[in-house]
């Protein structure tokens, strides 16, 4: 049989059986066949009688075949063992990040707790203060009722307080017994009686007048008690008065004696040297009791 330049020779066909056994390493059923197929062609570009060199070429085939299986499988197992350490390593980084986000999220979970605990504290003070508050307020407006009613009262009693002077001077007047007869006619205590006595004007000259009595005879100036009596009662006729006064006038010591405005009782000189009792002045500025004094 004449050989043809066409067919591949058994070297080439050998390497294309490598290159199948690559490419389709993992359909053994498509390999054999294709694997059959090839030596058919084979042996028909061969002699009959020259079959131990074909034999021999497929056992390598069959070698160099499972030399690179076992290469390649070496390979694939590396890579997957060298793939399955990465996925280790990654996923104890996850189970780290995973402890680590677990210890955050319960130290979150616990700051909450807190907080709530916090939050319900602070409310029930705010609720404490809340209720102190409307007592505070209760009590505040209770003090100011208090406070007014006793407004009130003071209110009612400044009547009371404007008598003050008045219940002294009812005193001072007891004490003083030519003086009693004549502002307490009756003997009690009835300071408005005293007020509407001592207030007219006739009751005013018979104080002056029992006091100069006095001085006279003793020759001693008038007490501070009687002066107060005779100023008060003075005082109580000028508020019946809607315009001038009545008024008391001391001279000036060592002034010139005058006998219209002065009465002596002791010395002989022309200048006065003590006065023992103002002078009283009516309403119309008229000297209508002479002052007492001495001379030198």
């Amino acid at each position: 049989m004449a050989k043809d330049d066409n067919m591949p020779t058994k070297k080439e066909m050998i390497q294309f059986l490598e290159r199948v056994e690559q490419l389709t390493e993992d359909d053994n059923v498509f390999k054999e066949k294709l694997g059959g197929l090839l030596r058919k062609i084979g042996d028909k570009t061969i002699a009959p009688n020259d079959t131990s060199p074909i034999r021999h070429d497929t056992k390598s085939e069959n070698h160099l075949l499972s030399n690179s299986k076992s290469t390649e499988l070496e390979q694939r197992i590396h890579v997957m063992e060298h793939d399955n350490d990465v996925l280790r390593q990654q996923l104890n980084q996850l189970n780290h990040i995973n402890k680590e986000l677990e210890k955050e999220k319960m130290g979150l979970l616990d700051l909450f707790k807190r907080k709530e605990q916090d939050v319900s504290h602070l409310q029930q003070q705010i609720g404490d203060l809340n209720q102190q508050q409307q007592k505070l307020t209760q009590n505040n407006e209770h003090l100011n009722n208090e406070i007014q009613h006793l407004n009130q009262k003071i209110g009612s009693f400044n009547w009371a307080k404007s008598l003050e002077s008045e219940f002294t001077f009812l005193k001072q007047v007891q004490s003083h017994p030519e003086l009693t007869s004549i502002l307490l006619p009756n003997g009690d205590d009835n300071v408005l009686q005293l007020i509407a006595i001592a207030s007219q004007w006739n009751n005013v000259l018979r104080v002056w007048d029992a006091i100069a009595t006095q001085v006279k005879n003793t020759q001693q100036a008038i007490s501070a008690t009687e002066q107060q009596i005779l100023e008060h009662s003075l005082a109580l006729f000028n508020l019946t008065l809607q315009s001038n006064q009545a008024t008391l006038k001391n001279p000036e010591t060592g002034e010139s004696y005058d006998y219209d405005i002065h009465q002596k009782v002791s010395g002989s000189g022309g200048s006065v040297e003590q006065v023992l009792l103002a002078g009283l002045y009516n309403a119309a500025g008229e000297n209508v009791r002479a002052a007492i004094v001495t001379t030198r």
